[in-house]
């Protein structure tokens, strides 16, 4: 009786430290990924500011505090994402495209914005085609994704495809009422089919939101056909 009392004493004296040891490697654990989010908060607040100042050096630093979250927590989809744009934004298109890849292989290849954000880096290289296609994974996944959209469109631009361009931005602006990049990338592509009656429709509407957009559209060869008409300066002046 003594001696499985003293077993069963040892037996809850045991238990009482593995509950305490996994107690203990739970708050670590904790610990360690409100770490890993602190590194990818402040990663992301110097990342705007680097694009709000435009200063290179607030993406590389953006860069070190996302590797310092994947150090914590390796299978990290955002910080993943989060380091490509930091990265693109650096001009380093290759490293880009491998933190995207890191992103997607962690979700099963089902992140919109990681395909989004790929595509745009492979654009960037004038790997238009390959840019289509990740383009079309990430609408394939969030059919309702303007930016995807309307980069779609700017690559098919690059491609010399206008029409299908032009519904990608048509499509863009659709599912936001508000865009002027999309009904300014309309603007161009009709303006390279000299199709001036959308294009001038196409560039108020652009105008409308945003002004500044002028200064865009002024020195825009795709308008070079328009830079002495009346009804073109009257948009942009």
């Amino acid at each position: 009786m003594v001696w499985a009392l003293s077993l069963l004493c040892i037996g809850i004296g045991i238990l009482g430290i593995t509950i305490g040891s996994l107690i203990y490697l739970y708050l670590r654990r904790e610990r360690q990924l409100r770490d890993a989010e602190a590194w990818y908060d402040t990663g992301l607040g110097i990342a705007h500011l680097g694009r709000l100042q435009n200063v290179p050096e607030l993406f590389q630093q953006a860069v070190q505090c996302y590797e310092n979250a994947l150090e914590i927590r390796e299978n990290y989809p955002e910080a993943w994402n989060s380091k490509g744009n930091a990265l693109f934004y650096l001009a380093r298109y290759e490293e880009a495209i491998q933190s995207f890849d890191e992103a997607l292989k962690l979700t099963h290849n089902r992140a919109p914005e990681a395909w989004n954000n790929k595509g745009n880096t492979l654009a960037e290289l004038g790997r238009y085609e390959e840019a289509i296609e990740c383009y079309d994974e990430s609408l394939s996944l969030r059919g309702d994704y303007p930016e995807a959209w309307n980069n779609k469109g700017n690559a098919l631009y690059y491609l010399a495809r206008y029409e299908k361009a032009i519904n990608c931005f048509d499509m863009a602006r659709k599912i936001r009422k508000d865009y002027p990049e999309a009904w300014y990338n309309m603007a161009v592509a009709f303006a390279e089919l000299r199709d001036k009656k959308n294009c001038l429709k196409a560039l108020k509407e652009a105008m409308k939101h945003r002004p500044r957009l002028k200064e865009h559209a002024k020195p825009n060869p795709a308008f070079k056909a328009y830079w002495e008409d009346a009804d073109f300066r009257s948009q942009v002046e």
